[in-house]
């Protein structure tokens, strides 16, 4: 893929390589949620129980709590039809699963930035591979190669700089700060399921994994000043 300003410089657009060339991709919209109280899958088919605004769900992503516990996250949707409204119950077969939090958006970037970005596997299949962004502008973000997903992490200045995949972990860094998801959770950024944070104390400017076996591979974390080693 390649992430270019537009024309005008008032948006960041993202473009993929088809068979006929370059081919701008369209973003979707989100509808951020909390309270759920059950657990949401990409491909549900949803209907706001207020408004009866319907969408499919692309991506269904818990940040804290848990899907039946104050679990907190973000519906990355589809196929909208109608507009969701904030705190009405949002369901699944009639269903409720999860409140809204907020009325649904359109998922946009702004322009500048400069994009990093790494391969990761979560799925453990074929169809889970994803490519894992970030550029100092904007969210993180996932490329499934047709879907762009914004990740939030729970920064006040949710921008991160660098990323990268280590050990089943997705690392960010944001200034000084390196933060990693929960193991194997990518959208998971509470330490409740594993995520942790590592002040580094200088503005980190690069991650490199290191060669190692499954217990001893480590991960370079590049400063301004010197080099950290994470075992």
């Amino acid at each position: 893929f390649r992430s270019r300003d537009n024309a005008g410089a008032t948006a960041g657009d993202l473009y993929k390589q088809t068979s006929s060339g370059w081919t701008q991709v369209a973003f979707g919209r989100e509808l951020q949620f909390d309270g759920a109280t059950g657990e949401v899958f990409a491909g549900d088919a949803i209907t706001g129980a207020t408004s009866g605004a319907t969408a499919t769900v692309v991506r269904a992503m818990l940040r804290t709590g848990t899907w039946t516990v104050s679990g907190v996250g973000t519906l990355i949707l589809s196929s909208v039809v109608g507009a969701f409204q904030n705190n009405e119950n949002i369901q699944v077969a009639a269903v409720t699963k999860v409140v809204a939090d907020g009325v649904d958006t359109a998922i946009t970037r702004l322009p500048g930035g400069k994009v990093e970005a790494v391969p990761g596997n979560f799925g453990g299949t074929v169809a889970t591979k994803r490519i894992f962004g970030a550029d100092g502008v904007n969210k993180a973000f996932e490329f499934d190669g047709t879907n762009y997903i914004p990740i939030r992490t729970g920064m006040t200045t949710d921008t991160p700089s660098h990323v990268t995949v280590h050990r089943f972990y997705l690392f960010y860094s944001f200034l000084g700060s390196v933060q990693l998801s929960g193991l194997g959770l990518p959208y998971s950024w509470t330490p409740v399921m594993g995520a942790a944070e590592i002040a580094l104390g200088e503005t980190v400017t690069g991650f490199a994994v290191q060669s190692g076996d499954t217990s001893g591979a480590s991960l370079a974390i590049f400063g301004e000043g010197p080099t950290s080693i994470l075992y």
